[in-house]
């Protein structure tokens, strides 16, 4: 009889001990889904937090005709500038020189440039400076101490059309110099490189049957000039070449670029970033690439099929590899009927990703023809400038303007 009391006790223990066995395990089991479960939820909560973002945070107040952003004085304030209007017919205008404050739409005159013969344009040497033309000479404003500098006389060099004059891109210290010769049939480019610093033209190179289109860059990583140029006879390609400053004659075509607009170059120097528009053909591509200067390296970073034949490409393109954004111009169609749009993405890893649009207010028989992005040093504001072209009289009388101020997250 006791042992049979004793066996039944046994196995009620038995019985017992597994229950709660099985019972201590379920909830381990559930601590551990529980676990699981708030690291995915954190996990998916840091990368939505890490994600690129564009944030529209206000609209500029601004009445003024057209103001040029040039560069961002500080997180509060823009510097920009603007021609005054006048009713001379003289070759030359006078331009002010404002600050805008992002919070307040409140617009400074901070100076004047009288009697300019070429359109200014901003350039970042020992500060920030405006180049442009008066008459025969080519000078520099300094924005430190706003002083006028003489810089070059063109008047010793002949062109069929105007010179052109722009910044180097990638260099703080470099002026391209471009002019043109025609002799019967024949032309064709010349291309001068100029030091800020000494004033002095470094380089003349006479441009054989071929016209550049004042895209040029400078890389200083390989001490390596690059430039656009267009064959000026028979079928109108497009291709890059390359030169140094201690050998400017040997000037070389870069074959695996050809048929691609040279956009902007990086911020290191070491790659260039690179646009193909469709051209009307059965299979219309539009791409971005980027070439590593380094390991002689192509790589395709957006490329899309346009739905028709359409004219249409990129443009303006900028990678800024600091800040891991890539930012660009797309147009399609042409004349007054181009749609114009701006995008900026993500960059990692050769990859462009969460792709935005930047957002614009549509008008009535207007359509964007006109666009301009300006980045804070910081990288994570910038101001978009949108002109709206009258669609129906065909004009850019009458534009309408509108500023707005982005904040960037990435």
């Amino acid at each position: 009889m006791k042992k049979n009391i004793t066996k039944k006790a046994i196995c009620v223990i038995l019985i017992i001990a597994s229950l709660l066995s099985i019972i201590g395990c379920d909830n381990k089991e559930k601590e551990k889904e529980l676990v699981i479960s708030n690291n995915i939820q954190q996990d998916v909560k840091n990368k939505e937090n890490k994600e690129f973002k564009v944030e529209k945070l206000s609209e500029l107040n601004i009445t003024a005709e057209s103001i040029t952003p040039l560069f961002w004085k500080d997180d509060e304030n823009i510097i920009g500038i603007d021609y005054i209007i006048t009713t001379s017919t003289q070759q030359s205008s006078n331009y002010n020189i404002y600050s805008i404050n992002i919070k307040t739409s409140t617009v400074t005159i901070i100076d004047t440039l009288s009697n300019v013969s070429r359109q200014p344009q901003a350039f970042e040497s020992n500060g920030y400076k405006i180049l442009y033309g008066k008459g025969n000479m080519l000078y520099t404003y300094n924005f430190q101490d706003k002083t006028n500098s003489q810089l070059y006389d063109i008047s010793q060099i002949e062109s069929v059309i105007p010179l052109r004059c722009g910044i180097v891109e990638g260099s703080d210290k470099y002026l391209f110099i471009n002019s043109r010769s025609a002799q019967q049939e024949k032309v064709e480019d010349t291309i001068r490189i100029l030091d800020l610093e000494t004033k002095k033209i470094l380089v003349t190179i006479p441009l054989n049957q071929l016209v550049c289109s004042d895209t040029i860059k400078y890389s200083k990583t390989n001490d390596i000039f690059y430039l656009n140029l267009m064959s000026s006879i028979g079928v109108s390609s497009t291709y890059i070449y390359e030169f140094k400053l201690n050998n400017p004659n040997d000037i070389k075509k870069i074959d695996k670029l050809t048929n691609y607009n040279l956009t902007s170059i990086t911020d290191d120097g070491k790659e260039l970033i690179l646009s193909k528009g469709n051209i009307g053909t059965e299979t219309p591509i539009r791409s971005i690439a980027k070439y590593d200067l380094t390991n002689d390296k192509l790589v395709d970073l957006l490329s899309i099929k346009a739905s028709d034949n359409t004219l249409g490409g990129y443009f303006n393109v900028y990678l800024k590899k600091n800040c891991n954004f890539i930012s660009y111009m797309e147009t399609e169609g042409e004349g007054y009927s181009t749609k114009l749009s701006t995008f900026i993405g993500s960059y990692e890893n050769n990859k462009i990703s969460n792709i935005q649009k930047l957002q614009t207010e549509p008008i009535d028989k207007f359509i964007i023809g006109d666009c301009k992005l300006l980045f804070n040093k910081k990288c994570n504001m910038l101001l978009y400038k949108v002109g709206y072209f009258d669609s129906i009289k065909q004009s850019r009388d009458g534009a309408i303007f509108k500023y707005y101020i982005y904040k960037l997250i990435n």
